[in-house]
């Protein structure tokens, strides 16, 4: 009963009220026997849970699932009514985020150039576009070398 207490108490009232019942618990225990001590204590215990007693339980974390698990339904209701509008969107919306990370893929990729080596702020590297037959084409070219290291 004791937990039971620990539970729906205030934090800052455990200790003063649960050593006035541990006190009144020993003095019956010592007077009217084991059976009785424990019988007075699980009701002085229920009389005790009232409202200036019983700690405030956080219930956001539920309500917030609960939030998630109704935002999900509505969703969902609303795809299926509207199935071919949500394909075309989600579907867009896949393409988007695929094309934006093959963009920062490449963005990376070039700005990561040469970047073993100690001086690479000093390399560059060059392309070069070429016609041939009335179609361009881009190249890399290795030129001479343009410093002395």
């Amino acid at each position: 009963m004791l937990r039971f207490f620990r539970w729906y108490c205030k934090p800052d009232l455990i200790e003063d009220i649960e050593g006035d019942l541990l006190a009144n618990f020993h003095r019956t225990l010592r007077q009217e026997g084991p059976a009785k001590a424990k019988r007075k204590l699980a009701i002085q215990i229920i009389l005790l849970f009232r409202p200036g007693i019983i700690r405030i339980f956080n219930l956001s974390g539920f309500q917030d699932h609960f939030k998630l698990i109704q935002h999900f339904v509505i969703s969902w209701r609303r795809i299926k009514s509207n199935l071919t509008f949500s394909l075309i969107n989600i579907g867009g919306l896949g393409v988007g985020m695929a094309i934006a990370m093959l963009i920062g893929l490449w963005v990376w990729d070039e700005l990561s150039f040469n970047k073993s080596f100690t001086n690479y702020t000093e390399l560059a590297q060059l392309y070069q576009n070429r016609t041939f037959d009335g179609q361009t084409g881009t190249y890399k070219i290795v030129p001479q070398p343009m410093s002395r290291d």
